[in-house]
């Protein structure tokens, strides 16, 4: 049985303990969700902006990206052989967009929560988000 969060009907994470029943053992990589807001620090950000990212990052890192795969690595691996080479050179391109913005970005972490729909915390691997994003493009083999 593992910790994680649950959301009460105020919209409040709090820590509860459950577990799926079929043994397998959740991650700490794996990050708890917030429910975004109209309110959220990022709702100024255009939905659209961003799109092949997203679409990737929340595609792959889902909720249980860490029963599906051994690694981030290993899901960035599958992401660079199953997606075709122009949607990721396109999800490369936003990569660059997030890095040139992310000195006005206040909280990395829930910019990936929020922004990009990513269930993965790269402090967890030793990484900050722009380090991570970094180490993305690279395991992209973006140009």
């Amino acid at each position: 049985m593992r910790l994680i969060g649950a959301i009460t009907n105020g919209g409040q994470m709090e820590p509860s303990a459950v577990g799926c029943g079929c043994g397998a053992k959740m991650r700490s990589r794996v990050i708890m969700r917030r429910i975004s807001s109209p309110h959220s620090i990022f709702s100024a950000m255009k939905t659209s902006e961003f799109n092949k990212l997203k679409g990737l990052l929340a595609g792959y890192f889902h909720q249980d990206w860490a029963l599906d795969f051994a690694s981030a690595d290993d899901v960035l691996r599958t992401i660079r052989r199953e997606v075709p080479p122009d949607d990721i050179r396109k999800a490369c391109t936003e990569i660059e967009e997030v890095l040139a913005q992310r000195h006005g970005i206040r909280d990395p972490e829930a910019f990936l929560w929020e922004v990009l729909d990513c269930n993965y915390s790269p402090r967890h691997d030793g990484f900050t988000v722009a380090e991570w994003l970094g180490h993305v493009r690279g395991m992209l083999a973006c140009p």
